[in-house]
């Protein structure tokens, strides 16, 4: 039964505990069903090692990508167990509470809560759309999608110029200017594309195991504070809805930088496009080269750059030369040639540095009475 007590300034309040309550808290945090503390501590941060990692492709645009993704893993890898700890820890000093009501008769109990300070009430800021506990590891039980918009973006950029449809003669010509674009775009723009899109996939999946954690404190506790009054109490609540909002805020930032992967993904696709028009433009002067190397019978035999000119125009090979640097450029500053590229995988790097999902959690585990 519960029972009525005088508070530190005097206050009458009720106080009543199930111990078995708290019990059921706590093996939702840790050794029980879902176990959340162990599902962050092993699977959340082992599911980021796995799918969050280095990009394929020693190239600038796949070394830039790789400086997001590797950050974030690393990042996510360390917080997981952090997060984890706390979980666990908690779900110990339930478990001692507990057992603590159970052996001491209500009367004391009472007197000994009556002088704690109690809590402050703080807000949730979701609400669960269901009713029961729920395993958060489902949410990243399955492989994340690596089906990418551009799957090889040297190809891509070489089949939208038209440069893999060639005939000889014009790779021929090419190869007197010294134009290599296949060498050129595997040095910039060879990147893995797959890897790049399960990064965004995995981050909305750990989102998803964020807020699926989120709402299990935010029922499990609720549970819980419906058979437990008083300051001990009043204090639990308050911790563990700070620990359920840092968490639930946590999904929201991972939505964003799975929103930046896709943004990558896509401006990946306009740097092919972009790049593929200048080296069209390039194809474009080879073969007007082509042209009139024909028409003066020395398409057989390719002559070197300056009898070229002669035939054709030193103006027809500067306007050759000129098309080629400004794809070479483009390729040279390929990271800023869409704008918002630099500053989605910015935005990725900057989360792992400013994210405060440990400065809103709680910063040490609940203690228990």
């Amino acid at each position: 039964m519960g029972r009525v007590y005088a508070g530190q300034n005097g206050a009458v309040s009720d106080f009543h505990v199930n111990p078995a309550s708290l019990d059921g808290f706590a093996d939702v945090l840790t050794g029980g069903d879902p176990d959340l503390a162990a599902a962050a501590t092993s699977d959340a941060t082992g599911y980021a090692g796995s799918y969050i990692k280095a990009i394929g492709g020693r190239s600038t645009l796949a070394d830039y990508v790789s400086g997001a993704t590797t950050a974030l893993s690393g990042h996510l890898q360390s917080t997981y167990p952090e997060i984890g700890s706390l979980l666990s820890a908690s779900g110990r000093a339930l478990h001692h509470s507990a057992r603590f009501y159970r052996t001491t008769d209500e009367s004391t109990a009472a007197t000994m809560d009556a002088q704690r300070p109690g809590g402050t009430h703080i807000a949730f800021s979701h609400s669960p759309t269901r009713t029961h506990v729920s395993n958060p590891r489902a949410a990243i039980r399955s492989t994340p999608s690596d089906d990418p918009i551009v799957p090889d973006a040297v190809h891509q950029v070489l089949g939208l110029s038209g440069w893999s449809s060639i005939g000889n003669d014009i790779l021929e010509i090419a190869s007197v200017f010294g134009f290599d674009p296949v060498e050129k775009l595997t040095a910039h723009v060879f990147i893995d594309g797959g890897a790049v899109a399960q990064a965004g996939h995995a981050a909305e999946a750990l989102a998803a195991f964020d807020r699926t954690v989120a709402d299990d404190l935010q029922i499990g506790l609720g549970r819980m504070a419906a058979d437990w009054r008083g300051h001990a109490s009043g204090a639990a609540t308050t911790y563990f809805t700070r620990l359920a909002n840092a968490v639930y805020d946590h999904a929201g930032d991972l939505d964003d930088v799975a929103t930046k992967f896709m943004g990558i993904s896509e401006m990946i696709s306009s740097i092919c496009d972009i790049l593929g028009g200048l080296l069209a433009t390039v194809i474009d002067k080879l073969i007007i080269c082509a042209g009139a190397l024909a028409s003066a019978g020395c398409l057989q035999a390719i002559p070197a750059v300056d009898v070229i000119a002669d035939i054709i125009g030193a103006y027809e090979v500067y306007q050759t030369y000129s098309a080629w640097t400004k794809f070479a450029d483009a390729l040279g500053n390929v990271i800023n040639i869409v704008d918002g590229f630099t500053a989605a995988v910015e935005g990725i790097i900057g989360f792992t540095t400013s994210d405060d999902v440990l400065v809103k959690l709680p910063p040490k585990p609940y203690a228990g009475v």
